[in-house]
């Protein structure tokens, strides 16, 4: 046969040291594989990061998992395929991740500027320009929330109706993030108003009954005071004076004067 008219010319030093060779080719082509997988699962980690996968969105290909024993050219051939799907997907996610970047942004402007404002003597000091400039930055930013939150709502939506799942970052449904985040902030301002228009409420009512009271309190004080002011001044009868001569010894002086 062609092989034993090839093998049988050989020494068996020959053949031990093609194995030889042989064995260190696979080895260097196992080294090989282990780098370039290795390098894949760098790069499918870095598109899973950008992508806002959690760890139930990346098992889900379960070649990165793969020990290094069970390394081979199909195990790399599916990372390249992975790589290719998630880069697609991404593409594909691209504006929306800008629009949810823009949103996550304004909403934080918004924090970061209440909490300024609880400073009230921010604006006293040496910088006051640039702190001033700064919130007025962002201020512009938080304007734009309602915009950038009806944009952002209809692109996720469309997102769902064409690719049959919401999006998720992080694991978590945006969608319904984003109305949650906004529906307990203006839910948390509607309450504090409402705190606020109570308190003043009851500080008015109780200036007014604060009020009511000094009122009568005059009053009762004047009633007081012009009742003193009538029996001292005699407006009722007047009693007879100590002194006052009786009204018979008046008539007998009377009659002597006139002898």
């Amino acid at each position: 046969a062609f092989e034993d008219s090839l093998t049988g010319g050989l020494s068996d030093a020959t053949i031990a040291a093609g194995e030889a060779e042989l064995t260190r080719l696979e080895a260097l082509k196992q080294e090989k594989l282990s780098e370039l997988i290795g390098d894949r699962r760098t790069v499918v980690e870095g598109l899973w990061e950008q992508m806002g996968y959690n760890q139930e969105r990346r098992a889900e290909f379960s070649g990165f998992e793969a020990a290094e024993a069970e390394f081979s050219d199909e195990l790399l051939s599916q990372h390249d395929d992975e790589i290719a799907t998630l880069s697609a997907r991404l593409e594909a996610m691209q504006p929306l991740l800008r629009m949810i970047k823009k949103f996550e942004d304004a909403t934080q402007a918004r924090v970061d500027l209440e909490e300024a404002q609880k400073n009230k003597d921010r604006l006293k000091g040496r910088g006051s320009a640039a702190i001033l400039k700064k919130e007025e930055a962002m201020a512009k930013q938080i304007k734009l929330i309602p915009k950038i939150k009806e944009s952002l709502t209809k692109q996720l939506k469309e997102w769902q109706k064409n690719e049959k799942e919401p999006l998720q970052v992080n694991g978590v449904n945006y969608l319904e993030k984003m109305q949650e985040v906004e529906g307990a902030y203006h839910g948390q301002k509607q309450q504090a108003l409402a705190e606020k228009k109570a308190a003043k409420k009851a500080s008015i009512g109780a200036l007014g009954l604060t009020g009511s009271q000094n009122v009568t309190g005059n009053r009762r004080g004047s009633q007081t005071g012009a009742k003193g002011k009538t029996l001292k001044g005699g407006g009722g009868k007047a009693k007879p004076s100590a002194e006052a001569a009786p009204l018979g010894e008046v008539s007998a002086s009377s009659r002597n004067s006139s002898d």
